[in-house]
């Protein structure tokens, strides 16, 4: 069994879980990013759909092309 991890969204609206391993794992450094932390970037993490179940809230953007 793959291990579960768990996050959300900054304001607590959304909640997930998810198992399996990260596609890939990167800082963004823009300023939407800077402003929500007050720090110089973000860490984020691109994981696949279906290892993804969210637990809390309503998902209104589902894919960034």
């Amino acid at each position: 069994m793959k291990d579960m991890k768990k996050g959300g969204c900054h304001c607590g609206a959304i909640g997930y879980e998810y198992r399996g391993k990260p596609i890939c794992c990167y800082a963004c450094h823009c300023t939407d990013c800077q402003t929500v932390t007050g720090s110089a970037c973000t860490i984020s993490i691109w994981v696949m759909v279906d290892e993804v179940q969210v637990v809390r809230g309503n998902v209104s953007v589902s894919y960034y092309t």
